[in-house]
């Protein structure tokens, strides 16, 4: 820009301005607009739309406060030349001062202050009315703008995203705990544009809640929004994470967007980098949910002739074909066998009657077992409508349990028998440890503990068994050579100890003696008075 090379300039705000949420980017954006479009007649419009623009992107940042600033001034400097477009300018700047001081950023209160002075030179009896309407608003924004800074001190924003095995885990539990923040609607607004966009992170369910209130408009365009995030993710640092790529083809699926579907996992399976096994298998449960059993089998068709693809998928094909359960039941056993029964039926209708009846009468402690089948079940045989209603039900049930926990719980929706979506640096990075044994998930603590320990690979070695090597030493025999040395040198040591009292050597068993006699009876004294008197009295 200051070579004034603005043919450049402007392609690479067409490469990186939608893809880099940096104010200082859109402030830059702003001036590039301002000089080349300065000499034309429509300047005005331009850079109202430009400013429009950038807040719409950036005007949540707790850093927009000199893109508003900015934008009121030149509102305000904007020459009119009767008294219709001068109202027409004071509702302009009015309706931006009424976006602006609601919104928890810094410096909110030099927004607020230069408001009122606005309503009191505009019009002194309407000012205290239209500014008592929105202190309210502008007390909850203030007192939000310190949450934020507390919630994010010490949160590195401008860092570059790095690979899981690279990610400071410090950091990312202070991005997850600003995220919690986020959801939670700290400014607990109505407002179902706001919300929707400062939870920028969940657009996929934000735009189903949005479809199902009826606001179907808004709902496409943030469904739109969250699949630009998806393929945003899927072509930075972690294109090789199956987890995202399966997360993107169920939410194009629930677009009913089936050809994309089709791209993610073709795309996928493209990288030499990525065991396609995995992949195949969502694949197929896929195109089975979405076109029928004979499209089903096609893919695994693919699958065979695929060098790299390993028996989980003929295990994975099997089941599709013979719907073969696992677990259930409150009466484990018997219950198990009743199920395995119906799915060599093929009766789908009959298993979900049996799941819903089991899971209505049995206690909530023990029916983790049961939704895990029934999603699994669903996961094989039903369509992901089905798939997430279940899903939610037992989130539901299980809320505190499950709190904290829907990554890993993503994980556990997409891995199959000992296939996981994600390598072991980005499990752990997420806080999940994969080890044999016990439900999932993990209580917090212990997850917590997990991420600080070494993962078990670290444990894998040989390690020695010191019974049995105590054992193995005891009764090895002794050469007999060895110990005829062994014998001399201890008879020699022995002998040589001197009597200091005699001036002469005494022997070995001498000296034991003496030290057993010492030890269980003590020795008169030499000259022992007492006993010198009652002997003589007894003679």
């Amino acid at each position: 820009m200051k070579n004034k090379n603005y043919e450049r300039v402007e392609a690479l705000f067409q490469r990186c301005l939608l893809k880099v949420m940096s104010i200082d980017l859109w402030k830059s954006y702003i001036t590039y607009v301002r000089e080349t479009k300065k000499h034309l007649p429509a300047f005005r419009d331009k850079m109202t739309q430009a400013y429009e623009f950038a807040l719409g992107k950036m005007g949540l940042d707790i850093q927009s406060f000199q893109i508003w600033a900015d934008y009121l001034e030149f509102l305000k400097t904007t020459e009119v030349s009767n008294a219709y477009a001068e109202n027409q300018k004071i509702v302009a700047i009015r309706k931006v001062y009424h976006r602006a001081i609601i919104l928890p950023i810094i410096n909110v209160e030099q927004l607020w202050k230069d408001y009122s002075t606005f309503e009191q030179n505009t019009n002194k009896n309407m000012a205290k009315k239209l500014i008592d309407e929105k202190s309210k608003e502008f007390a909850t924004a203030k007192r939000v703008s310190k949450e934020f800074e507390a919630i994010t001190r010490g949160l590195v924003k401008g860092a570059p995203a790095l690979p899981p095995h690279l990610t400071n885990l410090s950091q990312l539990q202070l991005w997850k705990r600003y995220i919690e923040w986020e959801k939670s609607n700290p400014l607990s607004t109505e407002d179902t544009l706001t919300l929707v966009k400062r939870a920028a992170l969940f657009l996929e369910s934000m735009s189903k809640v949005l479809s199902e209130k009826g606001d179907m408009q808004l709902g496409r365009e943030l469904s739109q929004e969250a699949a630009n995030v998806y393929e945003r993710a899927v072509d930075g640092l972690l294109k090789s994470n199956m987890l995202l790529y399966f997360a993107f083809a169920d939410f194009e699926e629930s677009r009913m967007q089936y050809e994309k579907c089709h791209s993610i996992y073709n795309k996928l399976l493209l990288r030499d980098d990525v065991d396609p096994t995995l992949v195949y298998i969502q694949y197929i449960k896929f195109v089975r949910r979405a076109e029928g059993i004979q499209s089903a089998r096609n893919v695994f068709k693919k699958a065979r002739n695929d060098s790299r693809s390993q028996y989980h998928v003929y295990v994975a094909a099997a089941l599709m074909e013979y719907h073969c359960l696992k677990k259930f039941g409150s009466n484990p056993d018997y219950v198990l066998c009743y199920i395995d029964f119906l799915s060599h039926l093929n009766d789908d209708n009959n298993t979900r009657v049996l799941f819903e009846k089991v899971l209505d009468q049995m206690p909530q402690e023990k029916s983790k077992q049961i939704w895990s089948a029934f999603l699994d079940f669903e996961s094989n045989y039903g369509d992901l409508a089905s798939l997430l209603k279940v899903e939610q039900r037992r989130n539901h049930i299980n809320l505190e349990e499950y709190k904290g926990h829907q990554t890993a719980l993503l994980v556990d929706r997409y891995k199959f028998r000992d296939l996981y979506p994600c390598s072991t640096y980005e499990l752990r990075a997420m806080g999940v440890h994969v080890v044999p044994g016990g439900d999932f998930p993990v209580p917090p603590a212990v997850a917590y503990l997990m991420t600080q320990i070494p993962p078990p690979t670290c444990f894998v070695g040989n390690f020695v068994k010191v019974d049995d090597l105590l054992r193995c030493i005891a009764e090895r025999p002794i050469p007999e050579q060895y110990e005829k040395e062994y014998t001399a040198k201890m008879s020699i040591s022995e002998g040589s100890e001197i009597n200091h009292s005699r001036g002469s050597k005494r022997s070995a068993a001498d000296i034991e003696n003496e030290n057993s006699d010492e030890e269980t009876t003590a020795r008169p004294p030499r000259h022992d008075v007492y006993r010198t008197r009652q002997q003589r009295r007894q003679g």
